[in-house]
């Protein structure tokens, strides 16, 4: 059995210039926690566990096991053929969880495997803070074009995403500004535009503080949507008629990534397995390096990105 992953990239930060973010005393605080706190109860049954693969060195990347845990009232149901769906029955301090495997390196970059369930790295900013009091933050960064037009942008017009996935659809109405966008009455799968209309004029904008909501919901965006795109115009760009162009930028599937198929774990076949998954991020980053060093320019462009806001 293989699973299809894709090695997403990041770039990671300083979130507090008076605080920089040590990378490897963080992991070793993390590593010796005892059992009893290394669950972090954010609220709302969201709870996250890291297990420190590696602490990792000034050569070696810090080497991560993030899980998104399910407690007793976001369990996911079991269900068979004339039985109908029943609750699953798990140990006292168990959980079911989702996982991703994260690789941080010292050079400001990190990675992870993303699939359809993955627990984002926004959970593991807020766990660095709480248990280990490392300040950091993940930026997705992006293919070049993409890069390009998000640094282009004058403005954002509108917003279009879709969530399929239950469980994401019950964080998503969790979240203050999401839920204002999403229709009252539950649905299973839901998508929706927003945004200025044909009628308002062809430069006015969402406001600032919205457009600023909206990115950093999109650099934790598979915590919470299956598909986002951001629609606006270009500072440069000029149609025929000497309008601004509009611009599309998927903040998804635009991301700088490898596809990879991997191997199950023997001893668990539910998950990848975990040595061939570290593996696997560390020749990702090698294959970006050596294709025209495309995992430079996306940090390059990350940066001028963060700059512009």
């Amino acid at each position: 059995m293989a699973f299809n992953r894709r090695l997403v990239f990041y770039a990671w930060a300083d979130s507090n210039d008076n605080y920089p973010f040590q990378r490897v005393p963080g992991a070793e605080a993390l590593a010796a926690l005892p059992t009893h706190e290394i669950v972090l109860d954010h609220g709302d049954d969201s709870l996250t566990a890291v297990e420190v693969v590696e602490v990792g060195s000034e050569r070696e990347p810090t080497r991560l096991l993030l899980h998104a845990l399910h407690g007793p009232g976001s369990r996911p149901s079991r269900w068979g053929p004339g039985e109908g769906a029943q609750s699953i029955t798990i140990g006292q301090n168990q959980y079911t969880a989702f996982s991703s495997h994260v690789a941080i390196w010292n050079d400001n970059i990190a990675a992870l495997d993303a699939h359809a369930n993955a627990p984002g790295l926004g959970r593991l900013s807020r766990y660095f803070l709480r248990l280990a009091r490392e300040r950091v933050a993940f930026r997705p960064l992006f293919e070049q074009d993409a890069a390009r037009r998000l640094e282009d942008l004058d403005g954002i017009r509108g917003v279009d995403f879709a969530i399929h996935d239950a469980y994401k659809v019950e964080r998503a109405r969790a979240n203050g500004m999401i839920s204002e966008l999403m229709p009252r009455k539950e649905f299973p799968s839901i998508h929706v535009s927003a945004g200025m209309s044909q009628k308002d004029a062809h430069d006015d904008y969402i406001d600032d503080a919205v457009a600023d909501e909206l990115f950093e919901l999109a650099d934790n965006a598979e915590q919470f949507f299956d598909r986002i795109k951001i629609r606006g115009l270009s500072k440069t760009l000029r149609t025929k008629t000497g309008l601004k162009q509009s611009i599309v930028v998927n903040l998804l599937t635009e991301r700088l990534h490898i596809e990879e198929a991997l191997e199950a774990d023997l001893e668990n076949p539910s998950m990848p397995d975990k040595d061939e998954v570290f593996e696997a991020l560390d020749a990702a980053r090698r294959t970006l390096e050596a294709d025209g060093d495309k995992l430079a320019l996306a940090a390059e462009a990350r940066m001028a990105i963060d700059a512009a806001d």
